[in-house]
């Protein structure tokens, strides 16, 4: 089997034929497969979870000189997780990884993660450290290498496209291209007015000041338009590319929004799908061929999304997990979602359309939830019912003006008690928003919605930025916590007192066991819900109190 044949079942959700085709290449010495099986069994993918093995797999990557197993080994030093803990180890690692990973996002982390070790080093342990990473043979430039390509010379554009398809053939036929992407250039020159010159060339500067940052040794970039730029990523994985693109994405729109004239809003999307690059290259080998074969590309996957929810609407049915009050016993909010058997149908048909795209399907997802959940709330009476429903949304279909607009129609088709009955839960919130952009996303919605809850994670630091869009809650995952944790208590009940400040309440969401709802409830959450709280129900229902 080839390296490709692995590749396309991973991103299909495939794991097991993805451990099959690479393990025999892994065997032979292939570093890239080496590192995908080591990610594997870090994370229970396919195969049973087993840190050791990880580190097996990571330990002969590492050796081969692959940055992203010389980090991830460094980390696994640095917490015994796999191997014995040994912080110099972890130390040399994580020098190693920084002296491969070029300037950027990569090498900030790995030079993180040394200054972080070097606290707890002794001066005799650091001298070691030091010496040993010293005998690296491969250091990089402090300097990016050119990664930018010229439209303007097609020469020059054709020979570093091929030599890159060269480079990155052993990784499989299919590339991951990314396009990032501005919606609302034309809203910000109107608001600029003669200005435009000086602010279009900052947002140009900062757009690629934050592709330059994120993007490997192996990666390219070309601006295809006044609103678009395309990424040729060195990376196999169609999911770690999308994280690169939208941590593109999201860094650009942080920082245009502090930069565009007031009252402009612009929003950045980035997707990255998988291309061929046709025979000899010729699909990617000219500026036009790689942004024709991009076009396409991005349609296929945007329609593979409105697809499968186009086949899911029929049969889906929305479910309640009832949120308890934890203190009052009390449950006056109920958790919309859809029933497990849908929520598993949409799951299996995303990962059997690996070349869908994740926001579109979300995007798509969030509006049929929203026309379900009107019609539970239509049926559920008047004010005298007062239980108040919990409404998921992704974050990026209300800030991407591509997927609005359509939230905006469904929002219209809530009935009137929505804005008294119904609260938005927002989710996969980043952290680092700025407080404006908040205002400006969550604004279109307000006249909508009782208020709204944003889910995070146990280390979010940004409660203040949450301040102004009428807030009323903050939720984690707590699905994966199992055990009586003092590290999960200890992160818990400081967010608990973050939020407190400005009077949010923290949900505990996803309880697995008793024991974790009870964690919630002593480090001060004040809701909880999940299997082992309630079980999910099919009717939107009262306040009722609970023993």
């Amino acid at each position: 089997m080839s390296f490709q044949t692995g590749v396309t079942a991973f991103d299909s959700g495939n794991y097991a034929a993805a451990y099959k085709a690479w393990m025999p290449l892994a065997e032979q010495g292939h570093v890239v497969a080496q590192t995908n099986i080591a990610v594997m069994f870090a994370q229970g993918l396919g195969v049973p979870k087993d840190m050791a093995v990880a580190a097996k797999w990571f330990q002969l990557a590492a050796k081969a000189g692959n940055a992203k197993a010389l980090f991830k080994l460094a980390t696994m030093y640095a917490t015994g997780d796999g191997v014995e803990p040994d912080l110099v180890q972890a130390n040399v690692l994580a020098q190693r990884a920084a002296n491969r990973y070029p300037p950027g996002i990569n090498r900030e982390k790995a030079m993180e993660l040394v200054k972080q070790l070097q606290h707890s080093l002794s001066e005799t342990q650091k001298s070691a450290a030091q010496t040993e990473a010293a005998g690296d043979t491969v250091v990089m430039s402090d300097k990016a290498p050119p990664r930018k390509l010229d439209p303007r010379n097609p020469a020059a554009f054709r020979d570093t496209v091929l030599d890159y398809r060269k480079r990155t053939k052993l990784q499989g036929d299919t590339l991951i291209a990314g396009n990032v992407q501005m919606l609302g250039l034309e809203d910000v020159q109107k608001h600029a007015g003669a200005n435009w010159p000086n602010v279009k060339e900052r947002i140009y500067k900062i757009i690629e000041e934050a592709i330059e940052h994120h993007l490997g040794e192996a990666d390219l970039y070309v601006r295809a338009a006044e609103d678009q730029f395309i990424i040729l990523f060195g990376s196999s994985l169609k999911v770690e590319a999308e994280q690169t693109a939208r941590a593109i994405a999201l860094e650009i729109e942080k920082r245009l929004t502090v930069e565009i004239p007031g009252g402009a809003e612009i929003s950045v999307r980035g997707v990255a799908v998988p291309v061929s690059a046709g025979k000899d290259g010729g699909a990617i080998a000219t500026f036009e061929a790689l942004a024709a074969t991009l076009r396409k590309a991005t349609a296929k996957a945007e329609e593979t999304g409105r697809q499968i929810v186009e086949r899911l609407k029929a049969d889906a049915r929305i479910g309640f997990w009832p949120l308890a009050q934890l203190r009052k016993r009390l449950i006056s909010v109920y958790d919309a979602g859809l029933t497990s058997s849908s929520a598993a149908d949409a799951e299996a048909a995303a990962k059997a359309q690996g070349e869908g795209d994740p926001g579109v399907l979300a995007a798509e997802l969030d509006c049929l939830m929203l026309d379900l959940a009107s019609k539970a709330l239509a049926g559920a009476g008047g004010m005298r019912r007062k239980a108040v429903i919990l409404i998921p949304v992704h974050y990026e279909t209300l800030a991407s003006k591509q997927f609005r607009a359509k939230f905006l129609e469904a929002c219209r088709r809530l009935p009137n008690t929505s804005s008294r009955r119904a609260l938005i839960h927002v989710m996969d919130l980043p952290e680092g928003v700025p407080q404006s952009r908040l205002n400006q996303v969550f604004g279109m919605i307000k006249p909508f919605t009782l208020g709204f809850v944003v889910r995070t994670t146990l280390g979010f630091k940004g409660t203040d930025s949450l301040v102004g869009i009428r807030l009323l809650g903050i939720s984690v995952d707590g699905s994966g916590v199992t055990t009586l944790s003092k590290q999960v208590f200890d992160e818990l009940r400081a967010l608990v007192a973050r939020a407190a400040k400005h009077k949010f309440r923290v949900i505990f969401a996803g309880a697995r066991t008793i024991e974790a709802a009870q964690v919630a409830r002593r480090a001060g959450a004040a809701y909880a819900n999940g299997p082992a709280v309630f079980p999910q129900i099919g009717e939107f229902g009262r306040v009722v109190r609970v023993s």
